[in-house]
């Protein structure tokens, strides 16, 4: 028999290291198709798996079909982990101005919580200067009506599925649009506001998740929303805060991120996982996001408490330093 499976040990631990080294190639592709997609999105997770595997494997080295066990999940744990580099904790956070910082939050607060006090006693606590919400329906729309003397400026989008949107602002809100996705019809804002006289460009919507083919389009279409959207004025300041269901070591974000020229503030600071909430750090995966773009740098990035949703909430602090 051939050495990898002369024993249930090497069997069971070559055939469990497999699957994580075809994780490792998922970054790789970007795929149109929902199963390969998803691939792509899990290199923490299957690096962490590989850990102990790989050190199953070395203490019983000396058994039939260690060493090829010992291969398989040293190469998956490395070869995953190449895709974690980028955002190992190593940047310092810079000192700044205050008067020139914006303190956004991103939360997805998932429409059926019921958790709204724990929700609004965490904003008031946080008190941002911009909240993005995503899945807000009229239930939510009511409870979030606790918090409005924290913001003179609202705009909300309310819908009875998992797509209403809004955003509560202590700044004025010079513009609206709203845009509609291809392919899912569900909407996505694009506001201006007014920031101590500057112009900021706000973004927000909830791409769908990779659940199909079609919502693997409707996903591409949000990313080229953001993309025109930015290019139809690259020099003003820009923030992107959006659950947009993808991960930052994908292929397709790697794209986005070259075309748009956003920042990715994840990058430096950790990977700092926001879904599903329930489970423990290591098997989160971080799909909601907070970009802008080089008028910007950020200051400080965090996740916030466990609220009752399937998401963490993501609290940036950034400061405008090209004014």
């Amino acid at each position: 028999m051939y050495k990898p499976f002369a024993s249930p040990f090497g069997r069971y631990t070559f055939w469990l290291g497999l699957p994580l080294l075809l994780i490792a190639g998922g970054p790789l592709i970007e795929s149109p198709f929902a199963l390969v997609d998803r691939l792509g999105h899990f290199p923490l997770q299957a690096a962490a798996i590989a850990i102990p595997l790989a050190l199953v494997a070395f203490l019983r080295r000396k058994r039939p079909g260690a060493g090829w066990s010992l291969v398989v999940t040293l190469g998956a744990f490395f070869l995953n982990g190449a895709w974690l580099l980028p955002y190992l904790p190593v940047a310092a956070e810079p000192a700044h101005d205050q008067k020139n910082a914006l303190k956004v939050v991103q939360l997805n607060v998932l429409r059926v919580n019921k958790s709204t006090k724990a929700v609004t006693d965490w904003i008031r606590k946080e008190n941002p200067d911009v909240l993005v919400v995503q899945e807000i329906d009229s239930e939510w729309r009511t409870a979030l009506a606790d918090i409005q003397d924290l913001f003179q400026h609202r705009v909300l989008v309310e819908r009875r599925d998992d797509f209403g949107i809004a955003v509560f602002s202590k700044h004025r809100v010079l513009s609206r649009h709203t845009a509609v996705l291809p392919f899912i019809n569900v909407p996505a804002l694009f506001l201006v506001l007014d920031f101590k006289g500057v112009s900021v460009r706000l973004a927000t919507m909830h791409a769908p998740p990779p659940m199909g083919d079609v919502q693997i389009a409707a996903r591409r279409g949000a990313l080229d929303q953001i993309e025109s959207w930015v290019k139809l004025d690259p020099k003003s300041p820009a923030i992107v805060a959006a659950d947009l269901n993808i991960t930052p070591y994908t292929a397709v974000w790697r794209r986005f991120i070259n075309v748009t020229g956003l920042v990715d503030p994840r990058r430096g600071r950790g990977f700092l996982t926001t879904w599903p909430a329930f489970v423990p750090d290591p098997f989160r995966i971080p799909i909601d996001h907070i970009l802008h773009n080089k008028a910007f740098r950020t200051v400080s990035l965090k996740t916030g408490d466990w609220l009752g949703s399937d998401h963490l909430a993501l609290v940036a602090v950034v400061e405008l330093y090209n004014k």
